[in-house]
């Protein structure tokens, strides 16, 4: 299980996840629910609108492109950003062109910005100790046009649905503290949550976290992989935690030799994710999207073989939450669309080209 903590963005994964008040769909055909026990996320918010999918947002389908990073041959070189077809997998337009390994972070929810960070760029500030940086975050526009510095410094950013609320994970003393900033982006109000204290001379160090804000505007997904087989994934109030420390991991990501990666919440406030399990006697090892909503767990589909990828897959949900992108493959990585039951593949690497970290484009509103 070693790839897991080597996936495309060297993010190490914790989640803070809550539950909104919504209806929740009918699973789809052939999903598999699972009434987890002993957990129930309360439904009340804190007091936010919340964004809810309107039935002809609902009926328009899924998102019409991503994007994804690309490289010209297996050995990385050189790297770029670029937007596909959803359809067919046809390459639509590049972003970036020729920069050293950029790692797509997150789409702004209007659809006008994609945000990234260089992960071969040298960093400045180093820490003279460990050499560990804050990466500096980039956001270019996804019909194209020049990139530019956002004046952040981090490796992971999130939006609300409604474009409100803001969070990104910051290190502090030579990586020894990790915190998520929270801020709301009308106001200027602006917290700080305890996310990880780190023994730089020990294992299983947490150096920044994957998020994902509910609609409710107060209720956040955060996922960290201290470790390969270390994962967690719980609930918090970004709007009242001080520490995600002693959060306690929902039932579907509490088991032993499992975890939760890439969770995102969809407007109507289910969270879904990509859950792995390995059996410890067997050597065996399982991965499937999952989907959690009001305490129960809904098996959207299991993943091939080829498409766990020796576990090194990833997911990306719309906010619908009706279409997934999935990112897989043992020698060469493959995209695949879930559309509300069916999988399609519709991006499949090459020697000459190389797509990973899908991301979805929201429809312009």
């Amino acid at each position: 299980m070693a790839s897991k903590d080597l996936r495309a963005s060297g993010t190490i994964l914790l989640v803070l996840a809550a539950t909104v008040v919504a209806s929740c769909a009918s699973p789809a055909s052939g999903a598999r629910a699972v009434r987890s026990a002993g957990y129930r996320a309360s439904t009340r918010t804190a007091g936010f609108p919340r964004a809810r999918t309107s039935r002809a947002e609902a009926l328009r389908g899924y998102p019409a492109a991503f994007v994804a990073a690309v490289s010209r041959g297996i050995r990385f070189d050189p790297h770029g950003l670029a937007v596909f077809s959803s359809s067919h997998g046809r390459l639509l337009r590049w972003l970036v062109r020729r920069a050293p390994d950029p790692v797509p972070v997150s789409v702004s929810p209007d659809g006008r910005w994609l945000y990234y960070y260089d992960q071969d760029t040298p960093a400045s500030g180093r820490c003279p100790a460990t050499g560990f940086a804050d990466p500096a975050l980039w956001r270019v526009p996804t019909g194209g046009g020049r990139p530019r510095r956002t004046g952040i410094r981090t490796p992971s950013i999130a939006f609300s649905p409604d474009g409100r609320m803001m969070a990104y994970t910051v290190s502090s003393d030579c990586g020894r503290v990790i915190r998520i900033v929270v801020r709301n982006r009308r106001t200027g109000a602006t917290r700080r949550i305890i996310l990880a204290r780190n023994n730089l001379r020990g294992n299983n160090q947490v150096g920044s976290a994957q998020l994902s804000w509910a609609p409710d505007d107060a209720h956040l997904a955060v996922a960290v992989t201290p470790a390969a087989a270390i994962n967690a994934l719980s609930v918090i109030n970004a709007l009242r935690a001080r520490t995600a420390i002693t959060a306690r991991s929902i039932p579907p990501c509490a088991g032993d030799n499992s975890g939760c990666l890439d969770p995102a919440f969809d407007l109507r406030g289910r969270l879904t994710f990509l859950k792995w399990r390995e059996e410890a006697v067997t050597s065996s090892f399982a991965e499937w999207v999952t989907r959690w909503h009001r305490g129960h767990a809904v098996q959207l589909f299991r993943l091939s073989g080829e498409q766990a990828g020796g576990g090194s897959a990833s997911i990306a949900v719309d906010r619908t939450g009706n279409a997934v992108l999935l990112k897989g493959g043992i020698h060469l990585p493959a995209i695949w669309r879930w559309y509300r039951g069916h999988l399609r593949l519709i991006l499949r690497s090459t020697a000459s080209r190389v797509a990973w970290r899908p991301l979805w484009i929201p429809r312009r509103r």
